[in-house]
């Protein structure tokens, strides 16, 4: 590989740069960080001031976690690795904080066959962690409730479970888009590498036809095609779509030359011959090709339907569930065992002789009890911590 074609690492992020995913890329045995974008770095509770350190020296919290051995590894043996629901350490404005991330360290080769650089995508899932931890505190209370309470819980915990975080935003910034208008200007085959090579769902379309010129798996997975859509126009490859909104907003977006930003918005898509509905987030964001006559349109997409109808059926199940409480007279409560802060519903004070009005924290909870039983209940209670599991009183 001749200097001409060796791609740069500052090249590499600003094809990715404006990704939904916080990004790094490393290089070394030594794991040094190249660059990181904006949403990495807040990650970490760092300034780019880490940018050419070696990452234990950047982040020296990360000594004694695992995951500079599993990037050392990745550097020698070249296998991208990932993780989901992983706890970090990290220390964010001078203070040790526990973080959940789904990650990959994705391996970047070389034309023999050598890791070049290592490829950092992170989404942090500490809201979907800490839903999970609510859900199993709150099913203490379920336990007294009736068959039906009980499935309600059930479905609950398995809708929770799959939650995804919401999405980083899809809006990059103008100065990181510039720079890859430039790559693509510059060298169109190493653009064409990138998008087949993102962690992100990529597609480019040419001309006012909107051709299919460029795609990667991801994006062919959302579509529910394979690689014979390229080189169709967009209506063709795609012709369910031909009644929905996309080709008229695409045209637009050729003919005006501004991105337009999608959030959430739902794509009737035919996938192994069943129309399938998805919500998608997504940029379509117009570029022009060299010779500065054809247009071409950049799609970076994800696909948020786990996380679009998740949401709705915890909205619907908490209804449920609320409605079930009240009408069973238990009422409910969430403890932050931190602080000892209870937040009650005006039924769970009264079950404990307290008016809505008054403070009930978690001291006040175990004087309400008998005392013979205040000992034991905290021993289930600390048990359940420890273990992350439920307990039962059936004597409460």
């Amino acid at each position: 590989m001749n200097a001409s074609h060796h791609i740069k690492p500052e090249q590499l992020l600003s094809v990715l740069f404006y990704s939904p995913n916080a990004t790094a890329v490393y290089s070394g045995e030594d794991i040094k960080i190249l660059t990181a974008n904006e949403a990495m770095l807040k990650f970490w509770g760092k300034d780019r001031s880490v940018v050419g350190k070696n990452l234990i020296d950047a982040i020296p919290e990360l000594v004694d976690q695992p995951f500079l051995d599993i990037l050392k590894n990745v550097w020698r043996s070249g296998e991208t690795y990932m993780a989901k629901d992983h706890i970090a350490i990290l220390e964010v404005n001078g203070e040790l904080q526990e973080f959940y991330f789904d990650f990959e360290y994705k391996a970047i080769l070389n034309d023999n066959g050598a890791t070049e650089y290592i490829l950092h995508t992170a989404f942090e899932v500490s809201e979907r962690m800490a839903a999970w931890k609510m859900v199993e505190e709150k099913s203490m209370a379920e336990q007294k409730l009736n068959e039906e309470l009980l499935a309600i819980n059930e479905e609950y915990q398995a809708t929770n479970e799959e939650l995804m975080s919401t999405n980083e935003e899809l809006i990059a910034s103008q100065e990181n888009l510039h720079k890859l208008f430039e790559l693509i200007n510059e060298n169109e085959e190493r653009f064409r590498t990138m998008i087949e090579q993102s962690p992100v769902a990529m597609a480019s379309l040419k001309g006012r036809n909107l051709i299919v010129d460029t795609v990667n798996d991801m994006v062919l997975e959302i579509w529910g095609k394979d690689k014979s859509v390229v080189g169709l126009p967009l209506h063709i490859a795609l012709p369910e779509i031909q009644d929905q909104p996309f080709i008229g907003i695409l045209k637009d977006v050729y003919d005006s030359g501004k991105p337009f930003y999608g959030k959430e918005l739902k794509a009737v898509l035919s996938v192994n011959g069943i129309l399938t509905e998805r919500y998608l987030n997504f940029v379509y964001q117009p570029t022009k090709n060299t010779n500065k006559e054809e247009r071409s349109i950049l799609i970076v997409a994800n696909d948020v339907t786990e996380q679009v109808n998740a949401r709705k059926n915890v909205d619907e199940i908490n209804e449920r569930l609320q409605i079930a409480l009240d009408a069973s007279s238990l009422g409910s409560t969430e403890v932050h065992l931190a602080t000892g802060i209870m937040q009650s519903t005006d039924q769970f004070k009264r079950n404990y002789g307290y008016s809505p009005e008054e403070e009930f924290a978690y001291g006040n909870l175990f004087e309400a009890m008998l005392p013979e039983y205040r000992d034991e209940v905290k021993k289930l209670v600390q048990e359940s911590m420890r273990t992350n599991g439920i307990y039962k009183a059936e004597y409460l």
